[in-house]
């Protein structure tokens, strides 16, 4: 009798594995370390600080570059800083980073439309502060770079070998995109739903159109 309950026992316990292990057990599906999708309240804070950080790196080239930091007598270091020998190796860094960057400010923006291309009236002003941020992001790289990949960069698998483009050009167009997150944030008839997820302006749409202004006058003075 006691075998029988063993024999019982046991013949359960496989029952549940074989039963239960594809819905408990499986820790992969879906793996919560590998995000297939997110929010713009998710994206856009990260994304801002990720605009911070390239902002400390941009300026750090900038020094380098025009010679406000200098090689001392007898210090090693900086290779093609110091050499001027620059290859196409030089401040990659960067370049990949920011376009990274980019590639998260376009997430947002897409999940600010909908499949007709209308603007969500709740993503309002996500839409509009990344369109600023993206034109910061694309002047810096301009600035540094000359041309660069835009109006086939940061799309993804689209396009693996984008085209270079125009840096007067790339100017002019991030003009008429912030002109349209203007356009967007002014549009914004409902409460604002930006300020918990904007760590830059607290929410403040006032600061975030005085910022894309700023951008254009600089634009402006570049490429005209």
């Amino acid at each position: 009798m006691k075998n029988r309950i063993v024999y019982i026992l046991f013949a359960g316990l496989l029952a549940f594995a074989f039963t239960s292990c594809n819905k408990f057990l499986d820790v992969n599906d879906p793996n919560p370390n590998s995000a297939t999708y997110s929010t713009p309240e998710l994206i856009l804070p990260q994304a801002t600080a990720y605009v911070a950080n390239n902002f400390v790196s941009y300026h750090g080239h900038g020094a380098r570059l025009v010679g406000y930091h200098v090689n001392a007598g007898g210090y090693g270091g900086w290779g093609d800083t110091f050499t001027y020998e620059y290859t196409t190796a030089s401040f990659n860094g960067f370049f990949n980073s920011v376009y990274d960057n980019i590639l998260d400010l376009e997430y947002v923006i897409s999940a600010a439309t909908d499949e007709e291309g209308a603007l969500k009236p709740e993503y309002v002003n996500f839409y509009g502060a990344s369109k600023i941020l993206k034109a910061y992001l694309y002047m810096n790289l301009v600035d540094l770079y000359n041309d660069v990949p835009y109006t086939e960069g940061a799309k993804g698998a689209a396009f693996i070998t984008p085209k270079y483009d125009d840096a007067k050009e790339i100017y002019k167009g991030l003009v008429v995109e912030l002109d349209e997150a203007i356009a967007a944030i002014k549009s914004q008839a409902i409460t604002n739903p930006l300020a918990s997820s904007d760590v830059l302006f607290g929410g403040n749409m006032t600061r975030w159109i005085q910022f894309a202004n700023t951008i254009k006058l600089k634009l402006y003075v570049q490429a005209f």
